[in-house]
């Protein structure tokens, strides 16, 4: 990691190296992350001190791809290529509705509907609104609805319930539940008062490469209200081992700032970090491309927007402060046949992709167990005390299906 300026305040620095340490790993400012949730960092003690970078360019789409085809049935299956046939997957749906019974007996019904992409919104994400007319909906119903939705997004489905916003209204915010949460489940006020961290990436692609070959480049350029956090820390993905002729250089923002990020249209955006790549590389930049970097000079820019985004509302922290145990118990449990999981509920590894596949075994064994007879089943999980279960004599996956 390199850090560039030399113009900025001791207090500056300060700030900009507590936020590579604490912001990058939480996604918001210290003051709102609870050491006692947060340290020791478990990833490394369960899994070991390593970190990987994963440039995949199947996409992110090809885990739970590659995961469902463990399970379902393909008529192809390759490192390359996976075709489903098998009904019980549902890609590019949408759930709009919920309706489930908290003392577990009558059956789940879900509502919702086929998606379609939208990209060329301005100061949007990639969307994936709701395709109208009945022939592009769908319901299923079911024994048991396990949520593996964030909890920003049950946040929004709580807001829009206290709201008292229609179904017809919302059904591009956030899903709905029947009965309301807000009825019949604990924890509403951890919930509503949760603020997830946040990741905003901005991607600069270049004609020519201006910078080091450094992996991580910390800049304390200041503005405003935002001391050392308003560009913080660059990612050269033009370096050796990951995409060395791509000229791509992206941008790591997170709080206040990322928050702020989030809700700029691009040409915006790119105004306000341009003069920060100036500042920065300013002799290689002049030598270059004859001056200060413009517009003019970006081949291509992409931002994530993830506080903005329907599917998200946010990010993916729950280490805040003043958040008790018992608060943190609300995003893992069950009422009746509707199962709070997902990666919020891996109380070790909360908000990152293995917390998230742990989390899903975990509910799977106690849902086998509280509710179907499997009373061998051995319930430890790494989310849990970083303990691994032990397989029952009897396990094997034909028999669990």
């Amino acid at each position: 990691m390199t850090l560039i300026q030399s113009t900025y305040t001791f207090a500056t620095f300060s700030r900009n190296a507590l936020l590579s340490d604490e912001d990058f790993e939480h996604g918001l400012e210290p003051y709102e992350i609870s050491t006692n949730n947060s340290v020791p960092a478990y990833a490394y003690i369960d899994f070991g001190d390593g970190d990987y970078f994963v440039n995949d360019t199947r996409g992110f789409q090809w885990l739970p791809r590659f995961l469902c085809g463990k399970y379902l049935k393909t008529s192809v299956n390759t490192l390359d290529e996976i075709t489903f046939d098998d009904e019980r997957l549902k890609m590019n749906h949408k759930i709009t509705k919920v309706m489930w019974d908290p003392k577990g007996k009558k059956p789940v019904e879900v509502e919702g509907y086929f998606t379609e992409r939208v990209d060329n919104v301005p100061g949007k994400p990639v969307l994936f609104p709701c395709k109208k007319g009945k022939e592009n909906q769908f319901k299923i119903k079911g024994k048991e609805f396990v949520s593996t939705f964030a909890a920003t997004v049950l946040k929004e489905s709580i807001k829009l319930e206290i709201d008292g916003i229609s179904l017809e209204d919302s059904i591009d915010i956030a899903p709905r539940f029947v009965p309301p949460l807000t009825e019949n489940i604990e924890g509403i006020d951890v919930l509503l008062n949760y603020r997830a961290g946040i990741y905003n990436k901005a991607f600069f692609q270049f004609p020519t490469k201006f910078w080091t070959d450094t992996n991580y480049l910390v800049s304390a350029y200041s503005e405003g209200p935002f001391t050392g956090d308003f560009a913080p820390l660059w990612s050269n993905r033009a370096r050796d081992g990951l995409d060395p002729d791509s000229n791509i250089l992206h941008l790591y923002t997170y709080g206040n700032r990322g928050f702020k990020l989030d809700e700029m249209l691009e040409d915006d955006a790119i105004e306000e970090l341009l003069p920060v790549l100036n500042d920065m590389f300013k002799a290689n930049i002049t030598s270059l491309y004859g001056g200060p970097l413009t517009k003019e000079d970006i081949l291509d820019f992409y931002m994530t927007r993830w506080s903005i985004d329907p599917l998200f509302h946010g990010g993916y922290d729950a280490d805040h402060i003043n958040v008790t145990q018992t608060d943190r118990n609300t995003f893992r449990k069950r009422y009746g046949n509707l199962v709070l999981s997902g990666s919020y509920s891996c109380d070790r590894h909360p908000g990152w992709t293995h917390g998230g596949l742990l989390a899903g075994e975990r509910t799977g064994i106690f849902l086998l167990k509280e509710r179907y007879g499997y009373d061998e089943l051995d319930t430890n999980n790494i989310c849990d005390d970083g303990t691994g279960r032990t397989f029952s004599p009897t396990y094997s996956p034909t028999n669990m299906d």
